[in-house]
């Protein structure tokens, strides 16, 4: 649900001119999420090769590229992905003009995904972020108003009610991480 707010307050921002590809599942194979994007971008995937689908989403973008739209692909829990699928955004990262790129990508993680990007072998999709964010952990007050929020959100109406140690052990336990 998490991703969903997060999501649902991105694209609220983003305007009618965006496209959006999202993958949810971090787990998929190169050629996988390749299909998945395509899927996502209403394409056909049924029965074409890794190069299919490769030349079909090129084609898509050059045509966004042309109708002045921007297009968008979205990873979500990106540190769980397997460094062949990270290779292929790598790639994908590759799609351009002479002036400008095809695609933009976020890939939203936890800590973990900096360590991956860190790595030696992922030195070539490191040098191609732009940007690059970590959020600090919550503070106790923050950790307090988080957890209120999101019993706000599923529902709850004030029930369960979590005493000021409660939520200072949450916090110690969690090390501010939500």
């Amino acid at each position: 649900e998490e991703a969903v707010t997060t999501t649902g307050t991105l694209l609220e921002r983003l305007g009618a001119d965006t496209e959006v590809a999202f993958v949810f599942n971090p787990t998929l194979s190169g050629e996988d999420l390749l299909r998945a994007i395509c899927t996502e971008f209403g394409l056909l995937t049924e029965g074409c090769t890794r190069a299919d689908l490769s030349d079909q989403l090129n084609q898509f973008l050059l045509e966004r590229k042309r109708d002045h739209r921007r297009v968008l692909l979205i990873v979500d829990e990106a540190q769980n992905l397997p460094s062949e699928t990270l290779e292929e955004i790598r790639l994908l990262s590759n799609l351009e003009t002479s002036t400008s790129k095809l695609i933009q990508i976020l890939l939203f993680g936890q800590p973990e995904l900096d360590d991956k990007l860190d790595s030696k072998e992922l030195r070539q999709l490191r040098q191609r972020i732009t940007v690059r964010f970590h959020l600090p952990p919550l503070s106790r007050s923050e950790m307090a108003q988080y957890i209120r929020h999101r019993l706000h959100v599923s529902g709850a109406n004030g029930e369960p009610h979590f005493t000021p140690p409660a939520l200072w052990r949450v916090h110690r336990y969690s090390g501010g991480i939500p």
